[in-house]
């Protein structure tokens, strides 16, 4: 969960203003590393209503130059489709990749 890691506290989560259909969120590693997938939560501070459906990724090593990741099923990754408030959904990418920023 990116929150606790960022701040501790695991009832807190980014989300998107209002219905906002094309929003996204930049992460900085510190550094290079392997990422094979991204892990998906709800946000249990409201009893898991909130909730990404679907969603694209993308990497760079640089901040500059950015390719979009394909998963085993194509460049769209399916989040959730019910709101349980302890639900972690693992997208594995097709191949790992050795990238610092991830979108």
């Amino acid at each position: 969960r990116l929150a606790t890691y960022l701040d501790g506290v695991a009832s807190t989560a980014w989300c998107a203003g209002g219905s906002d259909g094309g929003p996204w969120m930049e992460l900085d590693m510190g550094g290079l590393g392997v990422v094979e997938g991204v892990v998906t939560m709800t946000r249990a501070d409201m009893g898991g209503k909130q909730y990404v459906e679907k969603f694209k990724v993308a990497v760079s090593e640089d901040g500059s130059s950015w390719s979009q990741i394909e998963g085993v099923s194509g460049d769209t990754f399916t989040g959730h489709t019910a709101g349980d408030p302890d639900e972690q959904l693992m997208n594995l990418f097709a191949d790992s990749h050795i990238v610092r920023y991830i979108r």
